[in-house]
């Protein structure tokens, strides 16, 4: 039976749970170039038979790889297209629940007109290097290109000309071991060029000292947003956090309705040190 689920946040976290066991390839049949040449194609199903995983595995720089980062970056930059996607998809599950072959000859269509316009979107120079970028999470004491570095580009992002030496003391008492705080991490990509940071602490100027860590320092650059990026930090955060011994992570923001999307929940306000009211979010984190 054909099943279109809506996007649940949850899947970063299964697929990150998956992506470990498919190292090892355990529980996966390999059904070799399965009718695309050049791919080698591996599903898994659970005890039922029903498809939970599926990977595509091309060689680096295969014209398929191309075109389906670019038909999904595409979306994730145009919500509006991806939510007729979505609809014709659970319009054509609905209609052929038990025929595979007629699902997809049914969304033939739009995915190779939107393909088309995604390969044209992802041709222009900016989004041509974007496109190509692979990302990865390092803690600051990784990074090969230095640790002031690392401090400078966190400050220049949340500090003031007078706090560098805050900043710099607080960051250079960043651990890598398995439990304690504070912990700061930088995003790179694969010319180890810094695309974002983010951070976990004991307190990020919020009132509410009895709880922690908290997750700050949230940042990714203007020309890498739209890949939902900051989803793979908030996921990160999660796992460093559960790995620590914590059972919730919290943050303060003043944004309305975007960790939301994420599975952070509201809970009750807090005080900035200047007396302002400020939003608390929480959510629970586990290794399970």
């Amino acid at each position: 039976m054909i099943l279109v689920l809506d996007h649940n946040p949850e899947w970063a976290k299964i697929f990150e749970r998956e992506a470990s066991k498919i190292r090892t390839a355990l529980g996966y049949e390999a059904k070799g170039e399965f009718g695309i040449p050049g791919r080698r194609y591996f599903r898994l199903d659970d005890a039922t038979g029903l498809r939970t995983h599926q990977v595509h595995s091309f060689e680096i720089g295969s014209h398929n790889v191309i075109r389906h980062l670019a038909f999904r970056d595409y979306m994730r930059a145009h919500p509006d297209i991806a939510a007729e996607y979505g609809e014709l998809k659970q319009c054509l599950a609905r209609e052929n629940p038990h025929e595979m072959a007629a699902y997809i000859d049914g969304k033939d269509f739009f995915v190779k007109e939107h393909e088309r316009r995604a390969l044209h979107w992802a041709s222009s120079d900016t989004n041509k290097i974007i496109l190509k970028k692979m990302y990865r999470i390092l803690n600051v004491i990784e990074y090969p290109e230095g640790l002031e570095k690392a401090i400078a580009y966190i400050h220049n992002k949340w500090g003031r000309a007078n706090n560098l030496n805050y900043y710099s003391d607080a960051i250079k008492h960043s651990t890598d071991k398995a439990s304690g705080l504070p912990r700061f991490y930088l995003m790179v990509d694969d010319d180890n060029e810094i695309v974002g940071c983010f951070a976990l602490v004991t307190n990020d100027f919020i009132s509410r000292h009895d709880l922690y860590p908290w997750l700050a320092c949230v940042y990714v650059e203007s020309l890498h947003r739209g890949k939902r990026l900051s989803e793979l930090m908030f996921e990160h955060a999660k796992t460093e956090a559960a790995t620590a011994g914590y059972k919730e992570v919290f943050l303060t923001t003043d944004h309305d309705n975007f960790y939301e999307k994420f599975g952070w929940a509201r809970m009750e306000d807090g005080y900035s040190p200047d007396g302002q009211v400020s939003k608390i979010y929480r959510i629970t984190v586990s290794l399970s």
